[in-house]
């Protein structure tokens, strides 16, 4: 009744949509997509890499600013869940492939999420993320001794995340001040970019937390699995942690599950305070925040 009243909306992330699509019964996954498809309208949050990489590229531009612009530009169809891309071919010329390009994302942004549902499940998902949660304890265990407090969890986590201003970032960087440049001032601006950036995460994190919030919030829901030497990652932890970087700076509310809640509201995080957004997981209090909702919209007609 909400979304109906455009009173609420409730966009899916790559990370949503992915966790959502592990059913191996194509009809259970064909009702799901169509349950995304009414909640969310068809808007889409782009991918982590997607935000990430627009984070950092609009805080290069202005590391002044008070505030991330990105969010403006966070929002696509469900046909680009996994990426906005524009397809092209060297067998056509410019101007074909520019008409072969608009035609591609007029198409995509057509597409709903019930069209993406395939005949065939991929049930691998949780194998893959067990897998990778597997080799960071490992690391985790390797390193800890190296880690004495949350702070030197963070930074260790900031340092591997800022690999997100890669080769690429760093061309494109370039190409916005410089009219040519050579690989090695690749190699160098990529460099810098870096160590510049892991600094300031470390000597300003609540600035960053607002000009590079998905990255901020991968790094210290990391981190703070990191510093609690009692808890394990599993592949349910690192898809939570995706589910957590998609809602901070993008949502005013996110029902989740309670350990995940306790995680983004307690100890060094306190992640609804930064980021003004209600983390809800008792039934009853999202029926409450919904219904709190509806009567400002019963009040307002």
């Amino acid at each position: 009744m909400l979304v109906r009243a455009d009173r609420v909306i409730c966009p899916v992330s790559d990370a949503v949509y992915v966790e959502t699509m592990q059913a191996t019964d194509r009809q259970t996954r064909l009702a799901t997509a169509s349950l995304l498809d009414e909640l969310s309208q068809g808007i889409c949050l782009r991918t982590e890499y997607e935000r990430v990489t627009m984070e950092l590229a609009d805080f290069m531009r202005s590391p002044s600013g008070e505030g991330s612009l990105v969010s403006d530009l966070a929002w696509v169809r469900p046909g680009m869940v996994f990426g906005a891309r524009t397809p092209s071919s060297p067998a056509f010329d410019e101007l074909a492939n520019r008409a072969f390009q608009k035609s591609a994302i007029d198409h995509m942004w057509a597409v709903s999420f019930r069209d993406l549902v395939g005949p065939d499940g991929d049930g691998d998902l949780a194998n893959v993320m067990q897998a990778s949660a597997s080799r960071i304890n490992e690391k985790m265990v390797e390193y800890a001794p190296t880690i004495q407090s949350f702070q030197q969890a963070f930074a260790a986590e900031v340092s591997g995340a800022i690999k997100f201003f890669d080769e690429k970032a760093a061309r494109d960087f370039l190409a916005s001040h410089l009219s040519e440049f050579s690989l090695d001032d690749v190699e160098k601006c990529q460099s810098s970019m870096q160590t510049m950036l892991f600094n300031v995460f470390r000597l300003r994190p609540e600035l960053m937390a607002k000009r590079v919030p998905s990255l901020y919030v991968h790094a210290a829901c990391h981190a703070a699995v990191r510093w609690d030497k009692t808890r394990k990652l599993d592949g349910h932890w690192l898809m939570d942690i995706h589910h957590a970087s998609a809602a901070c700076g993008h949502h005013h509310a996110m029902f989740t599950e309670k350990p995940l809640r306790v995680l983004m509201t307690s100890g060094h995080l306190r992640l609804h305070e930064k980021f003004g957004m209600q983390v809800i997981a008792e039934g009853g209090e999202a029926l409450r925040y919904l219904s709190d909702l509806q009567s400002a919209e019963r009040a307002a007609m």
